[in-house]
């Protein structure tokens, strides 16, 4: 049995489609435990009725002054104390596992060295290039526990991310990773969400694509789609209305698109 953890905040529509991947394309039995991070009544109410659609998933709420990484690594502390199974994984609000059995490809990979598996960290990210990111990455319980992490950032103002100790921890006990390597799709045209600007992700040995993250960023200026665009798109009030409109036209694409990878596998 697996445990899967969610933050969310307001991204009902995102979690939705992931709920629906694990309720597909998963295994072995799996508990899914959603904390909203003090998201608008809309879209909390929202999440409520999806959940209630699936049997084994527990929602609960937090209000709390916190931001950014320090909530979010503050909520997921919440969460990982509710985790009793062998194995878990944390999942981002905007990332999706998309291939079928998924959790039992994982759990082979865990071994006597190997306790961790997930999403690669693109370059210039504050993660280690050689350990996962929290995007999707799974962990065996019992040596995650060992090594009393705290998810929280120490220090914020020194760029430390959610969970900024996990890679030293490990590496520290010499414990080893694998990951599960990104193509962006500003660059990488093949596959599924070509027509989106997000990660896809792929296991070795297996070609069809293992998990997506939308990558929608934490502010409301959707500044991904600053990068390689018109200046237009970075004038104070008319660039925000355009990159919001930018950002709800992907929203949709990358969601359905994530539908039809899901459903070609069980047809």
């Amino acid at each position: 049995m697996i445990t899967v953890l969610i933050v969310n905040y307001n991204t009902a529509d995102f979690i939705k489609v992931s709920l629906y991947a694990l309720y597909k394309l998963t295994k072995n039995p799996y508990l899914v435990y959603i904390l909203d991070n003090n998201s608008s009544e809309k879209d909390f109410n929202n999440l409520k009725k999806i959940s209630k659609v699936f049997s084994n998933v527990g929602l609960e709420r937090v209000t709390s002054d916190r931001k950014g990484s320090a909530a979010h690594g503050s909520a997921l502390n919440i969460l990982i104390k509710k985790v009793k199974t062998p194995y878990f994984c944390i999942l981002d609000s905007d990332a999706v596992w998309l291939k079928k059995n998924w959790d039992e490809i994982l759990i082979n990979k865990i071994n006597n060295s190997v306790k961790v598996i997930g999403t690669e960290a693109p370059p210039g990210s504050m993660v280690k290039s050689n350990f996962p990111t929290i995007y999707a990455i799974f962990f065996e319980t019992k040596t995650f526990f060992d090594l009393k992490i705290d998810c929280r950032p120490k220090n914020i103002y020194t760029q430390q991310d959610v969970c900024y100790q996990l890679a030293d921890l490990y590496h520290k006990k010499n414990y080893g990773s694998k990951l599960i390597s990104y193509k962006n799709t500003r660059e990488f045209r093949d596959g599924p969400f070509h027509n989106v600007i997000c990660m896809e992700y792929y296991l070795y040995g297996h070609s069809h694509i293992f998990a997506s993250h939308f990558s929608r960023g934490a502010d409301s200026t959707h500044s991904k789609y600053l990068k390689g665009s018109s200046f237009i798109n970075a004038l104070p009030f008319i660039g925000t209305f355009l990159r919001k409109i930018k950002f709800n036209q992907e929203k949709n694409k990358w969601i359905e698109t994530s539908y039809q990878v899901i459903n070609e596998q069980i047809s």
